[in-house]
C-alpha cells in the first residue's frame, strides 16, 4: 500500500490463486500481522489516496509449503495506473543479492575456522541451500539437490524436444550447481542460447546433438560427484608462477613441462596433416588438455591463468566454448578435468610469449630440452591417447 502520492487510488484484483484459496490467504495474513509485518484489519481505508497491489499464493515446488506474494508489477499495460515497480526510480533504488561467491571470498579473506552465523531466513524470499564450511574450507551442495538435477537431466535426455519452460527449469538447476562448480558455468551458455530460439514458454525447443552432449556431460559428472568442492584460491596463478609450460608445433608435435615433469609426442596418426587440417587454436589447446589430464590432480583449489600468444586459443579458454566441434571435444575434456580435480582455469593473451623449454619439446628436440632443463625428470610421462584427450 502506498499512501503519500498524488496518483489516483487503485485497488487491483487479487490473483486467481488467492481468490480460490481464501482460507489460506487469511491464515498467512494473520501470521504476518502477528509477527508485526502488517497492520489491520481496518474498517475504513487509513489513507485518502492509496494503491493496493494484488495478492497471490505461491506453493513450493518440492516442499509444498504455501506463501503469500505481492505482485508489485500490477497493473500491467495500464498507462493511467502505473505499478509500484514502475514508480520506483531504478537509479536511486536498486537491489542486489549476496552470492555464494561473496560468502566464500569473505571466508578466504579471514581464513580457516573463521566464525559463520546464519540469520533466521524463515521469512526470506529465497534460501540458497549451499553450505559453506570454514573449517574444511569447502562448499557443499546437498545430495538431494544433486539427485534432483540428475533426474531432471535424465527426463530431458529421453525426449527429442522439450518446452522452453522445461529448459529454463533445468537451467535454473544447473546455474544453481554452477555456484559451487565454477568450470561448469561454460556448459550452461549453449543451453541458454537454445532457450532463446523460441518466444513463449509453451513452445517446443529441439534438443540437438550439441545440447545432448552437454546434458550427458553434466549427468556423467553429477552422478559420480559427492556434492563437495574445496574453495578455490582467491588469486590466479599464471603459467610462470606454476612452472607450467605447453607448446605445439604444427608440423612436428606438442609438449609440456610442469615442475620438472614433462611429456612430448609427435601428432597422433588420426590427426593427419595438423598444419593443414586443424587450426592453431586446436593445436595450442591440445597440450594444455594433456597437462590437465596428467597433472590436474596436483592443481586442486588453484585458479590457473594460462599464458598464450594465440588470441583465438585465449578467447576459447576464457569463454569455455567454440563453434568448432573438434575444439569443443578438447574444451569438454579440459572442463571435465577441472571439475574432477577441483581447479579453475582461464587464459591471458601475452603477445610474443614463448617458453624455450616447451618449444623444444614440441619440436621433439630432446637434446636442446636437456640443456634448457637439466634438473628435469629422467624420463618423460606417457602421453594419453587422442581418444582420451578428446571428449567423445
Amino acid at each position: 500500500m502506498v499512501s503519500t502520492t498524488d496518483l489516483p487510488t487503485k485497488e487491483c484484483r487479487n490473483s486467481l490463486s488467492a481468490r480460490t484459496q481464501p482460507d489460506v490467504v487469511s491464515e498467512l495474513i494473520e501470521k504476518e500481522v502477528f509477527k508485526g509485518f502488517l497492520y489491520g484489519p481496518f474498517k475504513d481505508p487509513p489513507f485518502q489516496k492509496y494503491r493496493v497491489s494484488p495478492i497471490g499464493i505461491a506453493e513450493g515446488k518440492y516442499s509444498g509449503k504455501k506463501r503469500l506474494i505481492l505482485d508489485l508489477s500490477s497493473p500491467h499495460n495500464d498507462d493511467k495506473h502505473l505499478s509500484i515497480n514502475d514508480l520506483i526510480d531504478k537509479q536511486d533504488c536498486s537491489m542486489s543479492y549476496v552470492r555464494i561467491d561473496d560468502a566464500i571470498d569473505v571466508i578466504l579473506k579471514f581464513g580457516r575456522n573463521s566464525w559463520l552465523c546464519k540469520f533466521d531466513i524463515s521469512d526470506a524470499f529465497k534460501n540458497c541451500p549451499i553450505i559453506p564450511n570454514s573449517e574444511k574450507m569447502k562448499a557443499r551442495l546437498p545430495l538431494n539437490k544433486v539427485d534432483r538435477i540428475c533426474e531432471f537431466i535424465k527426463k530431458l535426455c529421453r525426449k527429442k524436444s522439450c518446452t522452453k519452460r522445461e529448459l529454463l527449469q533445468l537451467l535454473g538447476h544447473l546455474n544453481f550447481a554452477s555456484r559451487v562448480i565454477l568450470p561448469g558455468r561454460s556448459f550452461v551458455s549453449y543451453l541458454i542460447g537454445l532457450s532463446t530460439t523460441v518466444n513463449d514458454l509453451h513452445h517446443y525447443v529441439k534438443l540437438d546433438k550439441e545440447c545432448r552432449v552437454d546434458l550427458e556431460f553434466w549427468l556423467l559428472f553429477l552422478s559420480s560427484w559427492n556434492g563437495v568442492n574445496m574453495f578455490y584460491s582467491r588469486q590466479f596463478y599464471s603459467s610462470y608462477d606454476m612452472e607450467l609450460f605447453t607448446d605445439a608445433s604444427s608440423t612436428k608435435g606438442f609438449g609440456g613441462y610442469f615442475k620438472g615433469e614433462w611429456f612430448y609426442s609427435s601428432w597422433p596418426s588420426n590427426i593427419a596433416y595438423p598444419d593443414k587440417t586443424f587450426s592453431m587454436a586446436f593445436l595450442e589447446l591440445y597440450p594444455i588438455v594433456v597437462s590437465a589430464i596428467l597433472w590436474g590432480s596436483q592443481w586442486t583449489t588453484k585458479r590457473i591463468l594460462v599464458w598464450c600468444d594465440n588470441e583465438a586459443t585465449v578467447a576459447i579458454v576464457k569463454k569455455g566454448r567454440s563453434k568448432c566441434l573438434q575444439i569443443m571435444k578438447l574444451m569438454r575434456k579440459l572442463t571435465w578435468c577441472a571439475c574432477k580435480y577441483n581447479f579453475h582455469f582461464s587464459a591471458k593473451h601475452v603477445p610474443g610469449y614463448q617458453n624455450d623449454i616447451s618449444d623444444a619439446l614440441s619440436r621433439l628436440q630432446i637434446d636442446r630440452f636437456r640443456k634448457l632443463a637439466p634438473s628435469a625428470a629422467q624420463h618423460p610421462m606417457k602421453c594419453p591417447s587422442s581418444s582420451d584427450v578428446m571428449w567423445s
